[in-house]
Formats: structure tokens, sequence, C-alpha cells
């Protein structure tokens, strides 16, 4: 089985059961290529790559039905900050038991060890082992207390650009609030955490999962620690269902010495314009960027219906985003 070397210095990541060194993960392209056209892809219980370096995207299911995908309880570690896997025009396609991560990770956090008398220009220091490389302000940041829960009561904030102050024992980065407040409508003291998003340089495709246009497909017992944005977004599905899923920030990973966060960048289960709408039991969602669960589509008001012709006439709007 081919093995992908992804760094120069052994890494080794010792959670949850399991025991990762970079230059010990298999290729997971190569375990899924060598089943194609198979009704069981088997992943023999094991830490994979997913490797989305050198112009590499996700990895497309196309047109399959009556497909199971078995990971075994494997691990699979995404090696650049892109999406996973995408699923087009599937159907009664299973994908089972498997734990997806990010190294590098899709966020970065950090302490705020300096605060201005307005509230408004933080200094914050960055955990060991997070990226500085990638930062960027301009999305959504969150604020938590020193509790590691978020600030409750608190706007959305960005900023346009940070300093870097020192990249060296630990990094320091230095910015200012883009708010309109006043210091006491500001909850924030030194001590408390700032996560930020982390974007890969180049273009990247977004989301950890994309299932577009598929029918009654079946996630079962599917882990996600990290995502680009969102963990699970489905374009016009129809009765799909999601079952002992978990979307959470991993704890105790050897990486880092503070735990984690977020649980990725934004929602952890988004729907769009189902015709049959998803199906989502005991599966646990927590910690995101953004919603936890989000199901919607386009809505247009009736202002004609002819039933002998059975036709409606309605007002159509343009989608916003």
């Amino acid at each position: 089985m081919k093995r992908v070397k992804t760094a120069v210095l052994i890494l080794c990541l010792m959670s949850s059961g399991f025991n990762i060194c970079a230059d010990e993960l298999l290729d997971l392209r190569s375990v899924l290529d060598s089943q194609k056209g198979n009704q069981l892809i088997n992943v023999p219980k094991g830490n994979y790559v997913l490797d989305l370096q050198n112009g590499k995207n996700a990895y497309v299911f196309s047109n399959l039905s009556g497909v199971t995908i078995e990971g075994n309880g494997s691990t699979i570690i995404c090696n650049r900050q892109n999406q996973a896997f995408q699923f087009t025009s599937c159907q009664n396609v299973n994908f089972r038991n498997f734990i997806i991560d990010y190294d590098p990770p899709c966020t970065s956090q950090g302490t705020i060890v300096e605060l201005s008398n307005d509230k408004k220009t933080l200094t914050v220091e960055l955990h060991k082992g997070y990226p500085l490389e990638g930062i960027t302000l301009s999305s959504k940041m969150l604020m938590y207390g020193k509790d590691r829960e978020l600030i409750k009561n608190f706007q959305d904030v960005s900023s346009t650009t940070y300093e870097v102050l020192q990249r060296e024992p630990v990094a320091k980065i230095k910015f200012t609030l883009d708010v309109n407040l006043s210091p006491d409508r500001i909850p924030l003291e030194i001590g408390d955490f700032v996560s930020f998003d982390v974007k890969a340089e180049g273009n990247t495709q977004a989301h950890t999962f994309i299932i577009t246009e598929c029918s009654h497909m079946n996630f079962e017992n599917v882990t996600v620690y990290d995502s680009n944005c969102f963990s699970f977004l489905e374009y016009s599905g129809n009765a799909n269902r999601y079952y002992r899923c978990v979307v959470t920030r991993r704890l105790g990973d050897p990486r880092f010495e503070v735990d984690r966060l977020r649980a990725g960048s934004a929602d952890c289960f988004h729907s769009k314009f189902a015709t049959v709408g998803p199906t989502v039991e005991e599966c646990k969602f927590e910690y995101t960027g953004d919603d936890c669960i989000a199901i919607n589509g386009r809505f247009y008001p009736v202002y004609n219906a002819n039933p002998q012709e059975k036709s409606l006439c309605y007002q159509y709007s343009v989608e916003r985003y």
C-alpha cells in the first residue's frame, strides 16, 4: 500500500486511541482508486492522508449507486485546508466509520495578552502549534472566555489587517477590531481567547463534504474535527440520512499545548434546496464557527393557481447567496 510522506520532521499524534506519524500515513487516494467499480469499497482500518497539495482537490465520487464505502474506524488527515470529499449525482451510497481531521488546521487561536483602553486593539499570543501563516481576520473571529466557551452577547467581529509583533519563541499579532462600540459594550478581558480562520495559499474549494443532487445517501458514524468552511453541505438532496455523525472540537491533540476552541470554520451541517429533506439522527454538532444546523431553500409567493392546467404562477427573486 502506498505511503505518503507529508513532512520532513516526523510528527506523531497520539490521541483518542490512535497514534499517527507523518511518514507512516497511508495514501487514501490509491486505496480508493484501486477499488473503483466495486460495490464495496473497503478501507482497512488505519491512518491515511488525503493529499490535497500541489493542485489536488477533493476526492470525487460521481454517479455511484448502491455502493458502500466502509472506513472501519480509519482516520483521514487532510494535508491542506481544502475540500475533502465530493459526492455528485449518487444514490443509495453508504459512507461510514471514518474520522476526518486536518493538518495543518483550518483555524488558529491565541490568548489576549494586551488590550487598549477602548478594548478595540488587541495583542494576541498564539498558542503553541497553531499556525501564524494564513490567518485571516476579515472573516469570522470568535471570542472565548477563560472557561473556553463563547463570550455571549457580543457581535461577530473582524479586522482588516494585523501586525506580526514576533514569530519566536511564540508568535504575537496585533490588530484593531472593526467595531463601533463603546468599551462597556466590548466584553473582552486580558486572558480571554481568540480564534481565527486559516486559509491555504492559492485556490481552494470550500467544505469538508459537499453532496450535490444525491438521493438516499447514508452517512453513518462519521466524525469531523475540522473544516475550512462547512463540515457537511448538501445541495438539492433527496431523503439523505445522517446517523451518529459528530462534528466537535478535538481534545487532547498532542500537536497543541492548548486544546482547540473550534470544530472548523463554519456550519456543522447545512442543507439547501432539498426535494425531500435530510434525516439527522443521533448526531452531535457543536463548537463550530457558525450554525450547528442550517436547513434552507427558496420560497416564493404564489399569486395565481390554475387547477385545470395544474399550474402555479409565482414571483421569482434572485438568490442572494
